[in-house]
């Protein structure tokens, strides 16, 4: 009997918590980053703190969305997926039940579309849908009472905006234009379920240069190319308005003398500029940063001969006849893009001053996506 109350008296105390919680959250952290990137998000079921960490843990671009002609345009089967990441598997849009479907934006993990179909309430059959592909959560919006936005061919630009770094809220904004010319915006807003009007923020005409141009969205705003001027006097600017319709910004773009080749992209926390000078014998690709958002200060970080960047007179023959940028890699200095007719799928590295072909892609007809994959689960996509 004493000596079996000496052993109790030198047990080690018992630890009231797990071993997990013991972990710090750099340990932590360095274990969920060893977790396959598709069951990260189920770190939620374990606390908390694991979700929290677990957001935080970047992902890389697995890859880009498109939609490939068919018999039928618009049936499900026309989405594709084109992989540039070693992950395993490709994102479907199988958990969506409204079909068919049009692609028209991403935005760091969460895809914008139209859904057309039965269940669609809007006048013109058709609803906007908010998913994640990774989680295969969804949401459809509700219809704008104040307008009643068509399909594509009226010029409208619809886009997403969300950065789960700073809210785990979504926006949708519908640049509103009448023959070019911006008139005003209508923003959906996740957090209060409702779309709200606002007319445009500048006293003179700002033109819209593609609606089917990238945007980029950046410290709340939503970020997109337009032109100012009459006639050969046109200069290509980028605009700006956040997420309230309040706040509208429209400064130079660094290339004055580029109105339709110009692609604005967010690499690597920065809004960057891409396109080409309309030099004599010696055409660039040039590349410019927005090191200091506030100064509206264009950098210039690389620039390279169209002779060098693609080494054969076929490529750059194809290169004057039809180039499309795609975008620019969110974490390093890559540019891709399709060249030529019959769409080879490229990449240019600004560091290696390379130029690779990925593959080739035949009848495609919407712009890519850029899809980087998010594992967290969003309350704003509840339906």
């Amino acid at each position: 009997m004493l000596l079996s109350t000496r052993i109790m008296s030198f047990s080690p105390p018992r630890d009231e918590g797990t071993t997990a919680e013991t972990l710090t959250d750099d340990l932590l952290l360095e274990i969920i980053s060893r977790v396959p990137a598709r069951h990260r998000w189920r770190c939620k079921c374990v606390c908390k703190n694991w979700l929290g960490l677990a957001r935080k843990l970047p992902q890389s671009l697995a890859g880009f969305f498109c939609t490939r002609t068919s018999k039928k345009r618009f049936q499900e089967s026309a989405i594709q997926f084109f992989k540039v990441s070693g992950t395993r598997g490709s994102p479907s849009l199988d958990f969506l039940p409204q079909l068919p479907i049009h692609l028209l934006d991403c935005c760091n993990g969460l895809l914008l579309c139209r859904c057309y179909g039965a269940p669609a309430k809007a006048d013109v059959g058709f609803q906007y849908v908010v998913c994640n592909p990774a989680t295969e959560e969804w949401i459809a919006l509700p219809d704008d009472p104040g307008h009643t936005h068509a399909d594509d061919d009226v010029g409208a630009m619809v886009r997403l905006g969300f950065n789960p770094a700073v809210s785990s809220h979504f926006h949708v904004f519908v640049l509103l234009t009448d023959d070019s010319i911006i008139s005003g915006v209508d923003v959906y807003s996740s957090e209060t379920g409702r779309w709200v009007h606002k007319e445009k923020g500048w006293n003179g005409d700002v033109a819209l240069a593609n609606p089917h141009k990238a945007t980029v969205f950046l410290n709340g705003c939503l970020h997109f190319q337009t032109f100012t001027g009459l006639g050969w006097d046109l200069v290509p600017c980028v605009a700006a308005v956040d997420t309230d319709g309040e706040t509208w910004a429209n400064f130079a773009a660094p290339n004055p003398s580029d109105i339709d080749d110009g692609f604005i992209q967010h690499s690597q926390g920065r809004l960057h500029y891409a396109s080409f000078t309309d030099e004599i014998k010696d055409d660039r690709l040039v590349v410019y940063v927005l090191e200091d958002y506030g100064s509206k200060e264009w950098v210039l970080k690389h620039t390279v001969k169209i002779s060098d960047m693609f080494g054969s007179e076929r490529c750059v023959n194809d290169y004057n006849v039809a180039f499309d940028w795609i975008a620019i890699h969110p974490e390093c200095n890559v540019i891709f893009f399709t060249v030529g007719f019959d769409t080879p799928f490229m990449c240019y590295n600004m560091d290696s001053e390379r130029t690779r072909m990925l593959c080739t892609l035949e009848n495609v007809y919407s712009s890519y996506l850029p899809y980087v994959p998010m594992y967290s689960e969003l309350q704003s996509l509840h339906m």
